[in-house]
């Protein structure tokens, strides 16, 4: 396998050197008359163009303790106090009886890495089942709840399931009813996970840790000079699951920030027909995300939106701009008219591609990746509208770079407006709360593709009960149910 990836992940140097190779064969006779008739040119060799880099910041944790992305241990570093943390008061931890040493070897270790990690709960409580038939979990959750007075005195349920990963036989089951019925912020760890040494046990503990701070509406960290927070500022994330199964959907997923740190998320959901791409049922989307981002207090309008919109090519980008961004503005409209204001509301919408054929390498003679955080924003883009951008981290292989086109800025006339986006889009890969470094995507999109994805897999439009939807309680805790 490592002589397999040799070639089918070739280093920079390699793959360049494959590309004046290639553009070699172009150098005769009959090929340059066929090109001339097609009035194309070629370079004789690869492009050389000049690139910039963005400064990521620091990642912000609880404590006033605040790590240097460069040069940080961001795996290590973030197993510290949570920037805001939820106190676990009422929670549960549920397992199989035939899962009783690996239960019992787990609590040992999630124990110190609460104390490891200071994160604020009480002790749990735990529940032995001698069954794995649904009823009699559902039945032990409704027992709680019951014992509670109401799933909303229940702030988590961490349950250890049986059976290969994604594919448990009770996995789904439970997780629907804690979603749609039983409104209870759940996480779900498999038996076979923990049948590993105790300190790759504590890894996943501390891992486990940052997910339910995110799920029960807290914010494991922060990134330091975020744009666009010096007013209320919305961000949302937008995406399509589409499924090659001729009996499922395609979802559609609408995730919208409502705190300065960009971190807690109200999500919504659309069931749409097979294979489209594009809704016409934007504008209530929207409406309810205003809405909420107002709160039960009524707080202010939010003075900008900015949109991440993926799965869009260059070629869609007029449907888009027809379709769903009259949608927005309608949207917009409306909630001013409901609230009274006169207040301007600007609107950027981006589409973000990260299935893009350009490849970019770094250096003179020993050509490698490009840093993380490097942006390439002129010669083969317009530097107006559209930049590429390398936010990931790549050990193996050629980095793929993601492209960002602004499809619509109402804020074109502010200085420095497109840096601002650029840097915004660099820093909302560290924002993705299930890796601790930065992903290749900025973190709403990701949110919505993996809340799409997570629905859509588990809808079978014959079965139209097996359908995820989540009550509305726990977009009140802005949980991330879904990761």
């Amino acid at each position: 396998m490592k002589q397999l990836s040799t070639v089918t992940k070739p280093r920079g140097v390699d793959r360049v050197k494959q590309a004046d190779q290639f553009i070699q064969c172009f150098h005769n006779k009959e090929s340059e008359e066929l090109i001339k008739k097609w009035n194309i040119q070629l370079e004789p060799k690869c492009l050389q163009i000049q690139s910039s880099k963005i400064k990521p910041g620091n990642i912000m944790m609880g404590n006033n303790t605040s790590i240097n992305i460069e040069t940080g241990n961001l795996d290590r570093d973030t197993q510290t106090a949570m920037l805001r943390g939820v106190g676990l008061e009422n929670w549960g931890i549920l397992y199989n009886d035939r899962d009783g040493r690996q239960a019992e070897d787990f609590m040992s270790c999630l124990r110190e890495s609460i104390e490891y990690c200071k994160f604020q709960c009480k002790a749990p409580r735990t529940f032995v089942l001698h069954s794995n038939r649904i009823e009699d979990w559902i039945k032990q959750i409704d027992l709680i709840v019951q014992q509670s007075q109401g799933p909303q005195k229940v702030t988590l349920l961490l349950l250890i399931l049986n059976g290969p990963k994604k594919n448990a036989p009770l996995y789904t089951d439970i997780k629907r009813y804690l979603i749609n019925d039983c409104p209870i912020a759940s996480q779900v760890i498999l038996s076979s996970t923990l049948n590993q040494p105790k300190g790759k046990v504590k890894t996943i503990c501390n891992k486990l840790l940052v997910q339910i701070c995110a799920k029960v509406g807290g914010t494991p960290w922060g990134v330091s000079e975020l744009p666009f927070t010096d007013q209320p500022t919305m961000i949302c994330g937008m995406d399509v699951y589409h499924s090659t199964g001729k009996a499922k959907k395609s979802m559609l997923s609408f995730v919208s920030t409502e705190d300065e740190f960009f971190s807690k998320y109200m999500t919504q959901s659309i069931e749409m027909e097979t294979g489209v791409e594009f809704s016409f049922s934007l504008c209530p989307v929207l409406v309810k995300s205003l809405q909420s981002f107002c709160g039960d207090r009524n707080g202010p309008l939010p003075s900008r939106i900015i949109i991440f919109r993926d799965g869009v090519s260059n070629s869609q980008a007029k449907t888009v701009i027809e379709t769903e961004v009259a949608q927005f503005r309608q949207a917009i409209e409306q909630v001013k008219t409901e609230k009274n204001s006169d207040k301007p509301i600007k609107l950027i919408v981006l589409s973000v591609n990260k299935k893009v054929g350009a490849k970019f390498y770094a250096g003179e003679r020993n050509l490698d990746n490009p840093p993380q955080g490097t942006l390439i924003d002129t010669e083969i883009s317009n530097g107006k509208d559209d930049y590429y951008l390398i936010s990931q981290r790549t050990t193996q292989g050629t980095v793929q770079p993601t492209h960002y086109h602004v499809l619509v800025n109402d804020l074109f006339d502010e200085p420095n407006i497109l840096k601002k986006l650029q840097a915004l889009s660099y820093k909302l890969c560290y924002m993705y709360y299930n890796f601790s470094g930065a992903i290749k995507i900025p973190a709403p999109i990701q949110y919505a593709h993996v809340c799409s994805n997570f629905i859509g897999d588990r809808f079978d439009p014959r079965k139209p009960q097996s359908l995820i939807k989540p009550n509305p309680i726990l977009n009140q805790r802005r949980s991330l149910f879904f990761i």
